[in-house]
């Protein structure tokens, strides 16, 4: 799958900073490390490997989570991506690279323009149950289409709910490992998770793990103005880059 060892290493760097930012706000692992995976693997293979890597780093980026987590909302979330996830899997085997790329993109650009021009302060609200289980729906299709699960959930938690940092952060980190779970379940039934993917994950395992600690180590350090500076340059370079990769 991964030939040389430039490819290794910019996964590699890819993939540590973005467990560090999703260990310090609970959401960007798969919107940085995805897409560089799929620029470099160049096939439908980035997907398996994509998932069994944010699987990994979700398990170890929730063990360390524990408090702040609203079940209600989780179980909702759930429930949606049930329904979500076996469709994304069927559009899965639809979808060429160069779609899986411009899909990623927009993605990413919703994320940027909504983190540039909505205003996620101000008092929390409550929405409809229902709204919650369509939002875990598009979440599990995301999925199981490009293993990206957070853009939808991050918006609608950040900007249209407005929960409080730490319920977004511990919510959507026990909601991704069980998305997650889930889409590698039926992707492996469905018999698109090779044991090369498996392998290629558990290598960039590590470069995973460090960028979890280097997160918790950078977290009481970053301001939350600087830091969204730095989070925002990542989306649009990776946007770009994806968009320009799908055009060659």
């Amino acid at each position: 799958m991964i030939e040389s060892a430039s490819q290794w290493l910019e996964l590699s760097l890819a993939i540590c900073s973005a467990a560090a930012i999703q260990t310090i706000t609970g959401m960007g692992f798969a919107l940085i490390s995805g897409p560089v995976i799929l620029i470099t693997l160049n096939d439908h293979s980035a997907v398996a490997v994509g998932l069994v890597l944010n699987l990994l780093t979700a398990l170890c980026s929730a063990s360390t989570v524990r408090r702040g987590r609203d079940s209600r909302l989780l179980l909702r979330l759930t429930l949606g991506s049930v329904f979500g996830i076996p469709l994304g899997l069927v559009l899965f085997g639809y979808v060429s690279v160069a779609v899986l790329k411009v899909l990623c993109g927009a993605a990413i650009s919703f994320v940027l323009l909504l983190s540039l021009f909505v205003d996620g302060n101000g008092p929390a609200r409550s929405m409809p149950p229902s709204l919650d289980m369509a939002v875990g729906t598009i979440s599990g299709l995301m999925n199981s289409l490009m293993a990206m699960p957070g853009p939808v959930p991050a918006a609608y938690l950040g900007s249209v709910r407005r929960d409080e940092r730490q319920v977004i952060r511990s919510t959507l980190l026990s909601f991704f490992v069980i998305s997650y779970l889930g889409t590698f379940a039926s992707h492996a039934l469905a018999g698109e998770i090779s044991s090369s993917a498996v392998i290629t994950g558990l290598k960039l395992l590590p470069a995973s793990v460090l960028g979890i600690a280097l997160g918790h180590v950078l977290t009481p350090h970053v301001s939350e103005a600087g830091f969204r500076r730095i989070v925002l340059l990542a989306l649009a370079a990776t946007s770009a880059a994806l968009l320009v990769s799908a055009a060659l």
